[in-house]
């Protein structure tokens, strides 16, 4: 039985689960949030960095096959420094999300929305320029989103505010690609793809994820029933729990833990 862990800084990652779950459903999963120091992006490197090894430590003791960092500010900041250690394939977002982005954009006008700290790294816009040089890549932080999403609010007059706050001027710039680069911000997709219309094609982190997977890990693609995943938090107050079963439409008993 293959078995993937997937962790993230909050509950942010339960968009790149379910699609994991969904496109592999004899594999078993272990998912951590780290919920009691959510969020990443305002974090510094170093800080990152520290927590990311926190979570993979913890994770490594289920002798996974793989694991996802499904964040973003993960992904950017700290796996670089940490897959050498790893004792086993160790996933991040971004090139498979830019590649992903690639695949989808026509007149190559990328917009990229990410965490203050992801945007500060660059590293998306390294990525597609190494992937293609020609390519135009806007960035723009949006520090906002991370936290209305960790409370249960994907839509209404906050969200509409806050995505017209950051987003006005991207959405004159000509940008038929929209990179959602964290993996929090697809519950808020609808919102968004409202703002900027059907002629934006709005990419998430988990695409790209599943297609990376499909060639690591080839025998998960058995079809039979997924044997079950584990939830684990670091914050007992986080709402995860009654969030994640609305958002995974099934109930989920979540464990408290400490890093």
């Amino acid at each position: 039985m293959t078995s993937i862990a997937v962790f993230d800084s909050g509950l942010g990652g339960l968009t790149v689960l379910s699609r994991l779950q969904r496109d592999y459903p004899s594999a078993d999963f272990i998912y951590l949030g780290d919920s009691a120091r959510t969020p990443y992006g305002t974090k510094t490197a170093e800080t990152v960095t520290s927590y990311t090894r926190d979570c993979i430590s913890f994770l490594e003791q289920f002798k996974p096959d793989c694991i996802v960092a499904a964040c973003n500010t993960a992904s950017a900041l700290a796996l670089p420094a940490l897959r050498e250690d790893c004792p086993v394939p160790l996933v991040g977002t971004i090139v498979p999300a830019a590649q992903e982005c690639l695949r989808e954009s026509d007149s190559k006008r990328i917009g990229v929305i990410a965490t203050p700290s992801t945007v500060k790294s660059g590293a998306y816009t390294e990525v597609l320029h190494r992937l293609r040089s020609d390519v135009s890549v806007t960035s723009v932080p949006c520090p906002l989103f991370v936290p209305l999403v960790e409370e249960g609010i994907f839509s209404g007059d906050i969200v509409d505010l806050a995505i017209d706050r950051y987003l006005s001027e991207l959405r004159t710039q000509g940008v038929d690609t929209l990179l959602l680069g964290c993996t929090h911000y697809p519950l808020l997709k609808v919102s968004l793809q409202k703002y900027f219309g059907d002629s934006v094609s709005i990419i998430e982190c988990s695409d790209g994820v599943s297609r990376t997977l499909k060639e690591l890990l080839p025998s998960t693609q058995a079809e039979k029933p997924v044997s079950g995943t584990r939830y684990f938090v670091t914050d007992a107050l986080s709402p995860f729990s009654s969030i994640a079963s609305v958002f995974l439409k099934t109930d989920v008993e979540v464990e408290v833990v400490e890093l």
